[in-house]
């Protein structure tokens, strides 16, 4: 059976990453019972990056590089740390159920639709009314969970 680029595409970039990123906050909650702050926290996932890092390096036959684009990486690394810093405070700090903040922060799938269809211009790419009703109950969804 051969599966389409499409499906791999799709169970590659946002199948595996969904679920890597859904258990960042339960991951998270569980390390935080035995008293780790935001700061050595991102160390030692800075160094669980870098750990990753190695087997896209062995595995993955594209080795493209250019100064443009490592410091968009650069900012992508700073941007992450600081949403996922701030997810442990509110986790650490301030006791906030994981079920709480994970639908919340997911909110910013609405950040990269909106920024992608604007800076990236993706806007011809997409549905714009099946896009605005997603957004309609993305946020819907985030309003419940957060009274809840």
């Amino acid at each position: 059976m051969r599966v389409s680029p499409q499906v791999l595409g799709i169970l590659i970039g946002g199948i595996l990453p969904a679920v890597s990123y859904g258990l960042v906050g339960v991951l998270t909650k569980a390390g935080s019972k035995w008293g780790l702050s935001a700061g050595p926290f991102l160390l030692v996932v800075g160094v669980a990056i870098v750990l990753a890092s190695i087997p896209f390096f062995l595995l993955v036959p594209e080795r493209a590089f250019s100064m443009r684009s490592a410091l968009w990486s650069f900012a992508v690394g700073l941007v992450w740390a600081a949403g996922t810093g701030c997810l442990a405070i509110g986790i650490v700090r301030y006791g906030m159920p994981v079920g709480k903040l994970v639908p919340i922060h997911a909110l910013s799938t609405l950040v990269a639709v909106f920024l992608s269809l604007w800076l990236l211009r993706e806007w011809r790419e997409v549905n714009a009314f099946q896009l605005l009703l997603g957004s309609f109950f993305v946020v819907a969804g985030a309003i419940l969970v957060a009274r809840s």
